[in-house]
């Protein structure tokens, strides 16, 4: 765990470096601390390779059932430029929970498939799951530009 935070905490070795330096040498997965501070340094560095690799560690780990830590993966996908990604991560969910509904919308606003934002909206409604103040405004915006 140490070794986690001493590789991860600087930011100055690439997040890429750190996971497929680190990994292979630890027992354990890092913290979900430290998970979602790397998620959220790859989002902001838009790095999608370091997400990729992340990702991957998050699945051989069988953290996937952590919805909230897969909405994250989601949003940093989109943040990446990858769509394909974030709904990778939404479809391989178990149980979806309006976290996570909630990140694959604003996805799709993002990248202008209002359409789908919308379908994706009704779906959740049909669940039963609510939205969040934010995916409202997102499917207003859709409304608006489909």
């Amino acid at each position: 765990m140490r070794a986690w935070k001493m590789w991860c905490s600087g930011w100055k070795a690439c997040i890429t470096s750190c996971i497929s330096i680190m990994w292979p040498w630890q027992a354990t997965l890092p913290s979900r601390k430290i998970l979602l501070l790397i998620i959220q340094r790859c989002s902001q560095r838009q790095d999608l390779t370091g997400g990729r690799n992340l990702y991957h560690l998050i699945v051989n780990g069988g953290l996937t059932s952590d919805s909230f830590l897969c909405s994250l993966l989601i949003h940093m996908f989109s943040s990446c430029g990858s769509l394909v990604d974030a709904t990778k991560v939404f479809y391989e969910l178990d149980k979806p929970d309006a976290f996570s509904w909630n990140a694959i919308i604003l996805a799709h606003t993002k990248y202008g498939l209002n359409d789908k934002a919308i379908q994706l909206f009704q779906i959740m409604r049909n669940l039963l799951i609510e939205p969040n103040g934010h995916v409202m405004v997102a499917v207003l915006k859709a409304c608006t530009s489909a």
